[in-house]
């Protein structure tokens, strides 16, 4: 999904369930250590994301909820 000039992406697929704030220009190689910035990466985190539900952002809060019903929010710009 895309806000506040990130675009956010989310899994929940394997070992880690990560979520990524991207900036829209990040081009090339993103690859990067869970929980930390970057160039292109404005935040993530390598827990809390969700494998089949959307995320949605509600003013500067992104709610990300895991299929166990677990509800997580985020500063939307910082994390």
């Amino acid at each position: 999904i895309v806000a506040h000039g990130l675009i956010y992406i989310t899994a929940s697929h394997g070992r880690l369930s990560p979520v990524y704030a991207i900036r829209p220009a990040a081009s090339g190689d993103l690859s990067h250590q869970p929980g930390m910035a970057g160039p292109h990466l404005a935040w993530s985190t390598h827990r809390d994301g969700a494998y089949m539900q959307t995320p949605i952002v509600v003013g500067d809060h992104l709610y990300v909820c895991k299929d166990s019903g677990i509800l997580s929010c985020f500063n939307a710009r910082t994390g």
